[in-house]
């Protein structure tokens, strides 16, 4: 990656893959604590997510991005996480193909839909 990484910036979510890999812990450098954060770009806020982790109402990922987007003023927002809340993918459950409506889609990771929804989320 350093061709690409030397030249254009490198935001990750972490996913399940990431819990035991040694190599990604001492390369990539986020925020504390290291699960979530976000950062802006000009009118675009960006929150990055753990979906292997709570991220229910009561959790302290969904508390922190409701008093994030309580308080921004970011015409753009944009969240990036491994497990789609929705999905049409037949390898899914989504199965768009023989049904009208998908059943697809992460149901932890759709706990968060609410607060998109709420605050204008452009691109989840």
């Amino acid at each position: 990656m350093r061709p690409l990484t030397s030249r254009v910036p490198f935001y990750s979510a972490t996913d399940n893959h990431e819990q035991n890999a040694s190599n990604y812990y001492e390369y990539v450098s986020v925020p504390n604590p290291k699960y979530y954060y976000d950062f802006r770009y000009g009118d675009a806020l960006f929150f990055m997510l753990d979906t292997n982790r709570n991220v229910g109402s009561d959790s302290e990922q969904y508390e922190w991005l409701e008093e994030n987007l309580a308080k921004s003023d970011a015409k753009w927002k944009f969240a990036s996480h491994h497990h789609p809340p929705f999905s049409s993918d037949e390898d899914d459950s989504g199965n768009l193909w023989k049904q009208n409506k998908s059943a697809g889609g992460d149901l932890r990771a759709r706990q968060l839909s609410e607060l998109y929804k709420r605050y204008g989320f452009d691109i989840v």
